[in-house]
């Protein structure tokens, strides 16, 4: 869901509203939903990856948008990932996004499938420019704000025909089936590290076609 999130350019500030994993909604035919992927409790962010497992024929990613807010200020779109402010050049960084999402299956096959979603900033990595949230107690920069999370991507999903008294799930994976799994990217005193995410660590979404939450 995408409601309670929002990005205000006059403060440059990220808010994230209650996490809701469910959507109950009802059409009889193939439609789209646009769904927030947040993170929280991240210090100094490159860049990161999501795992997602599904039945690819009853809903299945289309999309994303690494960067779904404007900051009318800069005229630049405007995630998580490159939310501070570039003090030699005082606009946001550039977002890399990349997606590996296979085609739909037939529709009634019952088909899993798996795809890769991640994005990160472009230019020379440091911690200011590297997002937290929360703020650490000494903030590496004050150019932004994000105190309970952090919109990473805006991910459309595709409910694939009639799907009327289905649950549907999009599972946030780790690398168990499907190598490599959810991970983050973060600078750290001696470069940059890769963090894989534990399943504990991750949280699911589902859609309950014609069905409530």
């Amino acid at each position: 869901m995408t409601t309670g999130n929002s990005y205000d350019d006059t403060t440059n500030t990220m808010s994230v509203g209650v996490i809701d994993d469910c959507l109950g909604a009802t059409s009889a035919v193939t439609h789209i939903h646009a769904t927030h992927l947040v993170i929280q409790n991240v210090t100094d962010l490159i860049g990161w990856q999501a795992r997602l497992n599904y039945i690819g024929d009853k809903m299945r990613p289309q999309g994303q948008n690494a960067a779904p807010f404007v900051d009318n200020n800069t005229a630049q779109n405007v995630g998580f990932t490159n939310l501070p402010i570039d003090q030699t050049t005082f606009v946001h960084r550039d977002v890399t996004a990349a997606a590996s999402i296979p085609p739909a299956p037939a529709d009634g096959s019952n088909t899993p499938q798996t795809a890769l979603i991640g994005a990160t900033y472009n230019g020379t990595q440091d911690f200011a420019i590297s997002p937290d949230t929360p703020a650490k107690s000494v903030p590496d920069d004050s150019s932004y704000s994000a105190p309970i999370g952090g919109v990473v991507t805006e991910l459309t999903l595709q409910v694939v025909g009639n799907e009327t008294g289905q649950s549907l799930v999009m599972d946030l994976d780790d690398n168990s089936p499907n190598p490599p799994g959810s991970a983050v990217v973060i600078f750290t005193s001696s470069g940059t590290q890769s963090m894989n995410l534990p399943e504990s660590a991750l949280r699911d979404g589902r859609h309950e076609e014609g069905g409530v939450c």
